[in-house]
């Protein structure tokens, strides 16, 4: 009964052995040693795997700053050299150098911050297309400058030879209407004496007239005239004339222009008989006359007869007869009508 008694109290009959009980407690803490080595042996693992991440991480970073840093000093130095030799390019230049200088600062947050060193790469090439572009085009605005200098240069020497050209044509054209004044000054003094020649050749070849005859006559009918001194009485004048021989004068014909002038001092004229006007050389002045005749003269005197029958009555008083040739008062007279 004892026995079976003792057996109720100790169920597990190992655990009263200390050895036992030190095994088990043993490989319970080996287990727990094993994990926890495990555990540092992943961790440092990836430790070191983070640790060979940010260190290429690091030194692609610093990779790309450098090329960044190259790039960018690189475009500084050249646009500053075309700034150089073109001032014109300044201003297009100075923008050119803000939007690089942006850019360059979008890729250096990039890198400090976010980490984001792909897209870092692909906005460093942007940049250093961007660079490549502006110089580029740069260049070309270079080359265009140059050629508007050159052309402009051509033009200022061509202005200058223009401007050459124009100031020895200008003194030419002086000259030429210094001459040309000159000539006209001779020809007008070699027209005037030529007139005034040309003036005492007419005036010496005009043919002068002699005993100027004027009588009224009476319309007798059948074409017989008789004399008559009343005015109420008379049909026409009759002024004969007689011309002397001038040997200056050519062999031609010779016009006689008749004035007869009444006693209020009118030029008797009718344009449908042949009236007319004369400029008298004398004075140049414009005359009127009453009756013209051509004859055929050939230096040696004769008689020239004209009529005047202007178909209504005569005044009483004094008249005046002028006869003119070439312009010139060739002989006058008066006749009295009653």
């Amino acid at each position: 009964m004892t026995d079976i008694h003792e057996k109720e109290i100790n169920p597990n009959p190992n655990t009263g052995d200390p050895l036992k009980r030190f095994q088990i407690t043993a490989g319970i803490i080996l287990a727990i040693l094993l994990i926890i080595i495990g555990i540092l042996v992943v961790n440092t693992l990836n430790k070191d795997n983070e640790n060979e991440r940010l260190s290429n991480e690091l030194e692609e970073s610093l990779q790309i700053s450098q090329e960044l840093r190259v790039e960018y000093d690189s475009a500084l130095v050249k646009l500053d050299a075309i700034e150089l030799e073109n001032e014109d390019l300044k201003l297009i230049i100075s923008e050119n150098k803000a939007m690089l200088g942006a850019q360059k600062a979008r890729i250096e947050s990039l890198i400090q911050n976010s980490r984001d060193l792909t897209e870092a790469r692909i906005q460093l090439k942007a940049l250093i297309a961007q660079k490549e572009k502006f110089l580029n085009e740069l260049k070309k605005l270079q080359e265009e400058n140059e050629e508007l200098t050159t052309a402009n240069e051509n033009l200022n020497e061509e202005k200058k030879k223009l401007s050459s050209n124009l100031e020895e044509s200008r003194t030419k054209n002086k000259e030429l209407t210094s001459e040309k004044n000159k000539l006209a000054d001779d020809k007008e003094k070699l027209t005037a004496e030529k007139d005034k020649l040309s003036e005492k050749v007419n005036r010496a070849s005009v043919i002068q007239t002699t005993a100027i005859r004027t009588n009224g006559q009476i319309d007798k009918g059948e074409g017989k005239w008789k004399d008559n001194d009343k005015a109420k009485k008379i049909a026409r004048l009759l002024i004969c004339f007689d011309i002397e021989a001038n040997p200056i004068a050519e062999n031609s014909s010779e016009t006689f222009y008749l004035r007869i002038i009444n006693p209020q001092g009118e030029t008797l004229a009718i344009e449908n008989m042949g009236s007319g006007v004369l400029t008298r050389k004398e004075d140049n002045q414009k005359v009127r006359y009453t009756a013209v005749e051509t004859v055929d003269y050939n230096q040696q005197e004769s008689e020239v007869c004209m009529a005047w029958a202007p178909g209504i009555s005569f005044q009483e008083g004094l008249y005046q007869i002028e006869v003119y040739n070439k312009g010139f008062l060739a002989g006058k007279t008066s006749y009295q009508l009653k």
